[in-house]
Formats: structure tokens, C-alpha cells, sequence
């Protein structure tokens, strides 16, 4: 038989309810005593009111830990063991694990894409920023200015 350890499992009910909310699953883990009859046979029943006390003199009492687990998009509650609550525990692991996995290739997969996206043909010219735009601009007119005192000077000449 196992030993109720509620400060063991305490550490393993936060870890679940922070992978639900990692996963973005509505639902609550909470660890809670309670207490079950067993008969001879070894069969449990859960402890309620209004039980009549009908075959108690071959039933022995016995306290279990056990699972609370609220899912609030079902509306539901459940009873997990001890044991199927560790199963459990490995599962959301596992699919945690692949959320994460999952969303680093989504996002490497989107920085391909942009990069794709924002390629810049062979031979095109980045401009960096405003300034070098400017100076461009202003490289340009130089020319211009220049190709046109030119052009003038040579009519000029042409003239004379």
C-alpha cells in the first residue's frame, strides 16, 4: 500500500495546473482527501450521507488521495487516483513538449517566410535608412545639374 504524501503530490498538482494554462485548457487540478468503505471482498464505495448503514459490520473504512480535476469548458468533475493522475502528468508533458516543439517550427517557419518575402533581388541596393536615401537624391541632382551646365556650356559654345 501506498503512503498519502500530500506534500509530493503538491508539486506535481502545480506542474499540472501550469501546463494547462500553458495549454490553454480551462481546467483545475486539486488534490483531496476522502474516504472510502471497503468490504471484505474488496469492494469501495465512496462515503455519501444518507447511507442507511446496511452492511457495515464487514466493511472497514480507508482514506484516499485522490485527484480533483474541474474542467470548466465541460462543466465536469472527475476523481483521479493517485496513479492515474501521474499517467496523466506524463501525457501533459508529452503534449506540452509538442506545443512547444510545435510552436518554435511556426515561428522559424514565419521568419522563412518573411525572409522570403523581403528578399531583395541580386545586384538591388538596400536603402539602410532615410539618410542614404537623402544623399542619393541629392547625388543624383548633383548630376543632373551638372549633365545640364554641360549640355548649356556646349549650346553655348555651339553659338559662338
Amino acid at each position: 500500500m501506498r503512503k498519502l504524501d500530500y506534500k509530493d503530490n503538491t508539486e506535481k498538482v502545480k506542474e499540472a495546473n501550469e501546463i494547462a494554462k500553458m495549454l490553454g485548457k480551462n481546467i483545475k487540478f486539486k488534490q483531496c482527501f476522502i474516504k472510502v468503505q471497503v468490504d471484505d471482498r474488496g469492494h469501495r464505495n465512496t462515503i455519501m450521507k444518507g447511507m442507511d448503514g446496511e452492511g457495515e459490520d464487514n466493511m472497514k473504512f480507508k482514506t484516499e488521495l485522490q485527484i480533483q480535476v474541474i474542467n470548466y469548458e465541460k462543466n465536469i468533475t472527475l476523481m483521479w487516483s493517485e496513479e492515474k493522475f501521474e499517467d496523466k502528468l506524463v501525457m501533459m508533458r508529452d503534449a506540452l513538449a509538442d506545443f512547444e516543439q510545435n510552436k518554435i517550427e511556426q515561428e522559424r517557419k514565419a521568419k522563412e517566410d518573411d525572409a522570403k518575402q523581403n528578399a531583395v533581388p541580386a545586384g538591388s541596393y538596400i536603402f539602410n535608412n532615410e539618410e542614404e536615401d537623402g544623399d542619393l537624391d541629392l547625388e543624383r541632382e548633383i548630376r543632373n545639374a551638372a549633365k545640364a551646365a554641360a549640355a548649356s556650356d556646349s549650346i553655348s559654345a555651339n553659338k559662338s
